[in-house]
Parts: C-alpha cells; sequence; structure tokens
C-alpha cells in the first residue's frame, strides 16, 4: 500500500496508537451492552456475566494483602475467552468512532483507514487534517468507553519521498513524529523501504543460528536431522513478516548470503555421522531440502580428479 501510493506522489499519514493497559479497562456494563449490540445470545451473555459476577481483587504491598474490593471493569487473566470479549469490546468503540468517516485510502478499491491486531492500532490517513480527525475521533470513543489513549507512547510517521513534520495534538499535546516505528513486530521506515525490517530480521536470525551452535557443530548430528532444525528454528524468525517486504536486488542478495552460510555452517562436521563432505560451491538451504536423500557421500564438484597411475611398459 505504502510503496504504490508513494509511486505515485501520494504520502500516507500514520498514527500508531497506544492505550493504558487496555485489557484492564473493558468496562463490565459496557461489555454486556456491546455483546446485546452484536445480537449474541442471551443465555450465552448470563452465563458470562456470572463468570464476572462477585469478582474480587486485592492489593499486596511488602508481603500484606489488602481487603478485597469488587471488579467492575478489566477482563479476566488467563481466560481463553478474554481476547474474544476484548475484540467485540474493542470493535464497538472502533465503529463509533469511525461512523461516517471517508478514508482517502484504498488498497485494490477497498477504503482503508485502520490496521488492527488487539489494541495495536495504526490509523491511516492521506493527510494531516484526515488524520488529526481520525485520532480526534478515536480519543473520544475511547473515553465514552473507558479506555484512554497515551500520548508518550502513541507515535506519528508519514510515508513519503519528501517527508514533511505534521503537527497531530492529543488531549492539547503533540504527538512524537518519528522516522521508524515498530508495528507488530516489523519495522516501519518513513521512506517506505524494507531495508530496516530486513536488517532486523538478518540479526534475529543470526542470533538464532547462534543459540544452536552446539547442534551445528555436532558431527554425531546427521544433516538430514540439522536441516529440519534450521527449517522450524531459523528459517521462521527470518522471514517473520515478508509477506509486507519491497526488496531491492542488494536485500535479495544479503538473505541469499546468510542462507548460504547457514547451509555451510549446517554442514561442517558432518563427515563422521554423515559422510558428507564440505563443498566449496553450496546449494541454497531450499535447494538442499531436495538434493538431501539421506545419509550419504556429497562429492564436490570443484576437487580435481586423481587420473589413475600409468601402466609401466614392458620392455
Amino acid at each position: 500500500m505504502v510503496e504504490k501510493h508513494m509511486q505515485h506522489g501520494f504520502p500516507i499519514y500514520q498514527n500508531f496508537v497506544d492505550f493504558k493497559k487496555a485489557f484492564d479497562r473493558v468496562w463490565h456494563k459496557g461489555l454486556w451492552d456491546t455483546l446485546r449490540s452484536f445480537q449474541v445470545d442471551e443465555g450465552l451473555i448470563r452465563t458470562i456475566i456470572g463468570l464476572y459476577d462477585g469478582s474480587t481483587s486485592s492489593v499486596r504491598l511488602h508481603n500484606k494483602v489488602g481487603e478485597p474490593f469488587p471488579m467492575t471493569v478489566g477482563v479476566r487473566q488467563g481466560c481463553p475467552l478474554s481476547p474474544v470479549l476484548f475484540n467485540i469490546y474493542f470493535e464497538k468503540v472502533m465503529r463509533n468512532a469511525l461512523e461516517g468517516h471517508e478514508p482517502s485510502v484504498s488498497i485494490g478499491w477497498r477504503p482503508l483507514s485502520n490496521l488492527r491486531f488487539a489494541d495495536d492500532i495504526a490509523l491511516i490517513a492521506g493527510s494531516s487534517e484526515e488524520l488529526q480527525d481520525l485520532t480526534n475521533r478515536v480519543n473520544t470513543c475511547a473515553n465514552q468507553y473507558g479506555m484512554h489513549v497515551s500520548t508518550e507512547k502513541s507515535k506519528v510517521l508519514v510515508n513519503a519521498i519528501s517527508p514533511a513534520e505534521v503537527d497531530i495534538k492529543l488531549n492539547g499535546k503533540t504527538l512524537e513524529q518519528v522516522q521508524t516505528f515498530k508495528y507488530l513486530g516489523s519495522i516501519m521506515s518513513e521512506d517506505g523501504s524494507s531495508a530496516n525490517d530486513v536488517h532486523a530480521r538478518l540479526q534475529a536470525a543470526t542470533a538464532a543460528m547462534t543459540r544452536l551452535n552446539k547442534i551445528w557443530n555436532s558431527g554425531m548430528i546427521s544433516f538430514t536431522t540439522k536441516f529440519p532444525i534450521y527449517k522450524s528454528l531459523v528459517i521462521p524468525v527470518l522471514t517473520y513478516g515478508c509477506e509486507t517486504w519491497t526488496l531491492l536486488s542488494e536485500q535479495e542478495k544479503k538473505i541469499a548470503a546468510f542462507e548460504m552460510k547457514c547451509y555451510r555452517t549446517g554442514m561442517h562436521n558432518l563427515r563422521p555421522a554423515g559422510h558428507i563432505r564440505p563443498a566449496k560451491q553450496c546449494r541454497p538451504a531450499r535447494e538442499a531440502s531436495a538434493h538431501s536423500t539421506g545419509n550419504r557421500h556429497v562429492s564436490n564438484n570443484n576437487e580435481k580428479k586423481i587420473p589413475p597411475p600409468k601402466k609401466k611398459k614392458k620392455n
């Protein structure tokens, strides 16, 4: 989305909204009303209310526990139902906030004003005025439902060829504008490139490889055992969020170089158990899975063949 808009000279304005203790501020009465507004079965609602009725909490300070007090806000910690209840509650907040709003940003003719995962929200707009309006709407509706936006942790990011400074205010305070922001584990950059995110993924994958050095250095573990470990514990770290990458040839080369390095690391010291020699020109890991079929000797194509001894001429 960002890449296409920047190609056509249209900037993208984003506000990464942070809520203060979002799960602990779910208002119980508001939650029951929200469930009814979404036409949830009344019997199920009464069952859920029964889970929360009579709930109390106490404060512990210096090994002393205070008097219990009734809980009227917050979802139960560790309960598998809590994320579902929070999503329903927050969906109501966002629907009220976005009512009547016409987004100027779209993906494939589909209007887009925000991205959401639980309480991690990115408000998206085509202008600073629209972003300010979205911020005000979300803040107002969140307050009505007992939730509060953090002005210190909410950040603004502008994706443009020449990003301009913007003044987005929340509760009278100007939100900080940043050049990069980590959203759901992926690094967003104001220039729209994936260079920073790819670099961070390579560092994380390198750390994952290093933690498994005892396995890679073991000559008693075969390649057919090491390779699935590499695919399960290293590749997912490297490729996290790769669906959103816009790669340049330079970044593709770095990824390929890392893969080759990992493959060499996984192949060395394998001769005692797997009878596999390290090759100077080893295949990338994705090809290795197709060519590795159990313990076998892999010859090096670059090795010089020793000619057979010459027969002595008989006199």
